[in-house]
């Protein structure tokens, strides 16, 4: 799935601008016809992909306009200020999402994680032989750490050609990343090896690398890492 982009509305707009001395009209013409598109953006970024969770909805509270509240698995925005309204009065209040699981999470926390848990430590966990779920830290287990915050690689087109959406992490790199970080600073996950495996004889962490390579989804980087 593409990563979002976070796009710098306010400088895109400058640098198509006319350079005279009507410019601030125009600009801010600009933006105002800009701003139902960035709210939108913000909505997508906040809430459809992380799944904030705003404080629980309370008749009694006075809510101003652009104050959030979170009913159930709903989140909704204020339109116009009050006190009493029921969130299902839309002269009042805005939904903004009609679920808390986000896209991220859907992406990261699913079956193939537990899949890619299962599969290493039924070929690489001779010490407890914890092959039966959930996987953690205190069975002694190899577990994985999802990182959704981190983007995944976007390859390059056909011909070299370069999305507008993405750009090259440097001049060595034959991949390419979004735009919305400057570096690929981290991985999307960790594999977490207890240490009486990590450090057992044999090429074990190539193992499990070669391993995970199998089932690892185009695109996700992974790290591998001991504990105690």
């Amino acid at each position: 799935m593409p990563d979002l982009i976070d796009i710098p509305t306010n400088q895109r707009a400058a640098d198509i601008n006319v350079p005279i001395l009507r410019q601030p009209k125009f600009m801010a013409l600009l933006l105002a016809y800009l701003k139902p598109t960035v709210k939108l953006q913000s909505d997508i970024s906040q809430n459809y992909l992380g799944s904030l969770t705003y404080l629980s909805y309370n008749i009694l509270t006075h809510y101003t306009v652009g104050s959030r509240v979170t009913s159930g698995r709903s989140s909704y925005e204020c339109i116009q200020a009050n006190t009493d309204k029921p969130l299902t009065d839309t002269n009042y209040w805005y939904k903004v999402s009609d679920d808390n699981v986000g896209l991220s999470e859907r992406l990261n926390y699913n079956c193939q994680k537990m899949q890619l848990e299962y599969i290493l430590n039924k070929r690489f966990n001779t010490i407890t032989g914890g092959t039966s779920p959930p996987f953690s830290n205190a069975a002694g287990n190899i577990y994985i750490v999802s990182h959704p915050g981190t983007p995944r690689i976007a390859w390059i087109g056909r011909n070299n050609a370069i999305s507008s959406y993405i750009k090259p992490l440097n001049a060595n790199k034959f991949y390419y990343h979004t735009d919305g970080l400057a570096n690929l600073n981290g991985t999307n996950y960790t594999i977490y090896v207890p240490n009486a495996i990590y450090f057992s004889s044999g090429n074990i962490v190539g193992d499990i690398i070669n391993e995970t390579n199998k089932y690892n989804s185009v695109g996700l980087t992974f790290a591998i890492t001991n504990y105690p």
